[in-house]
């Protein structure tokens, strides 16, 4: 086919355990694939444009603010997605986590070395948006949100945040981040940014 075999990665289309599919291919397919029609994608011309010519439900997501278009080309929608098969929905080339891991092994392994981490930390698509957001880290609502959702009763007794809350470290709004790192974990509990008894506090309040 013209492909070299060092390129290649087998396992990406094909399951090394089992498949009802022919050849072991994985169960989950593209149709234009499926339906042998491969010059609907490889007739020249950039993988994004073609992708959202068939997925143009898709565009409004990458017209946000943050999107993950930018800064990867015209090849962008298949860094995540397989263009052939897949055992994961929406044809992703692996479980959420070890997609995000391709562009994103910095903090993934900053997490690896960490004492505490958050137990949902491999489930990035929980709180942040596949394609795009107008939020900050492209989180699927606001941070507030995010975290409330699992942790809604925090709401009811949180410490000062929002507007009338300014960080003095860095003269932005408090938020729940200010004090907890959920995606790279940290060496104190509950993902704290440091010490409850101490040296999590100081910073802000030194006169204590």
């Amino acid at each position: 086919m013209g492909r070299s075999a060092a390129d290649m990665n087998c396992l990406e289309c094909h399951h090394p355990h089992a498949s009802k599919e022919d050849n072991l291919l994985r169960e989950l397919q593209h149709q234009p694939f499926s339906a042998g029609e491969c010059s609907t994608c490889h007739s020249g011309g950039s993988a994004a444009p073609k992708c959202l010519a068939c997925h143009a439900d898709v565009l409004p997501q990458f017209q946000r603010v943050h999107t993950h278009l930018q800064g990867q080309g015209d090849s962008g929608c298949v860094k995540c997605h397989s263009p052939h098969v897949s055992s994961q929905k929406g044809l992703l080339k692996g479980v959420s986590g070890n997609v995000c891991r391709d562009c994103h092994a910095d903090k993934l392994e900053r997490r690896e070395s960490a004492l505490h981490v958050h137990p949902q930390a491999n489930r990035c698509s929980d709180c942040h948006a596949g394609h795009g957001s107008d939020e900050p880290y492209m989180l699927r609502d606001g941070l507030a949100k995010a975290c409330d959702s699992c942790h809604g009763e925090h709401s009811t007794f949180t410490h000062p945040i929002g507007e009338n809350s300014i960080d003095p470290r860095t003269g932005t709004p408090m938020d729940c981040i200010s004090c907890h790192a959920p995606c790279t974990g940290t060496a104190f509990e509950h993902n704290l940014r440091g010490g409850r008894e101490r040296g999590l506090c100081l910073p802000c309040h030194p006169g204590y």
